[in-house]
C-alpha cells in the first residue's frame, strides 16, 4: 500500500464526515474526481492506482489533469486548495471558463470596482519570468449557515476568482450559486443567505437544505 492511501482514507474518514460533515452527495463527488485523477495519474506513470505515491501526485501532472478534463466553454469550479497561478494559467489556456476559490495568499487589489460590488483584479506569477499577470474579476461575499439542530448559526467569508469579466452577462449571483451547488460544502443547513460584501444586495435568496 503506498503512502497516498491513508492520506486519502484519513481525508474522507476524518476531514469530511467528522470535521466537516459533509453529505453524501458531496463525499460521492470527491470520491468520483479522485478515481479519475488515480486512473489519469496510473495511465500517465505507468502505475498501478494502488501503488500511486503522493510525489507522483505534482504540479505537472495535475495541470495534465487538467488539460484532460476541460472542454472549451465549460465552467470548472474549484477550492481554494487547487488554486495557484500556475493552474490557473494552465487551466484557462484549455478555453474553460474558472470560476475558483481564492486563499487569503492571495492579493487582488481593487484596480477596477463593478458596478454589481464585484472587481477586476490580477493575478500575478512569483516570478515575473512565469508570465504576465492575469485578469480576474472578484466575487466577495458572506455566507451564514444555521444549523437545524441547534440553531446555531456559522458566518463564513468567501472569495471568488473567475474569468468571467462581464457582470451583466454573468452575475455575481449565479456564480456564487454555482460555486456552492457544486461543492455542496454546507450541510444540515436551515437557512442559507449569501450576501455581497460592501452592499445590502441579497445574492442568493434563504433556502432550505435537507
Amino acid at each position: 500500500m503506498s503512502a497516498l492511501a491513508p492520506v486519502l482514507q484519513s481525508f474522507f474518514t476524518e476531514r469530511l464526515r467528522g470535521q466537516r460533515r459533509a453529505s453524501p452527495h458531496t463525499i460521492a463527488g470527491y470520491r468520483d474526481t479522485f478515481r479519475l485523477l488515480l486512473r489519469f495519474a496510473a495511465d500517465r506513470t505507468g502505475t498501478q492506482p494502488s501503488r500511486i505515491d503522493i510525489g507522483l501526485i505534482d504540479a505537472p501532472l495535475i495541470s495534465a489533469f487538467l488539460d484532460h478534463l476541460d472542454e472549451p466553454g465549460m465552467l470548472m469550479l474549484a477550492d481554494r486548495g487547487f488554486a495557484s497561478y500556475s493552474l490557473w494559467k494552465a487551466a484557462a489556456g484549455t478555453g474553460a471558463q474558472l470560476c475558483w476559490r481564492m486563499s487569503a495568499k492571495f492579493k487582488l487589489p481593487v484596480l477596477q470596482p463593478l458596478p454589481d460590488g464585484t472587481h477586476l483584479s490580477q493575478l500575478r506569477p512569483k516570478r515575473k519570468r512565469d508570465g504576465d499577470p492575469i485578469t480576474v474579476r472578484v466575487v466577495k461575499y458572506t455566507v451564514t449557515t444555521t444549523d437545524v439542530d441547534t440553531g446555531e448559526q456559522t458566518c463564513e467569508s468567501f472569495t471568488l476568482a473567475t474569468t468571467l469579466l462581464d457582470p451583466d452577462a454573468y452575475p455575481a449571483m449565479e456564480l456564487a450559486v454555482h460555486y456552492h451547488d457544486r461543492w455542496q460544502a454546507e450541510t444540515g443547513i436551515a437557512d442559507l443567505k449569501t450576501t455581497m460584501r460592501g452592499g445590502p444586495e441579497v445574492v442568493c435568496a434563504p433556502r432550505h437544505r435537507r
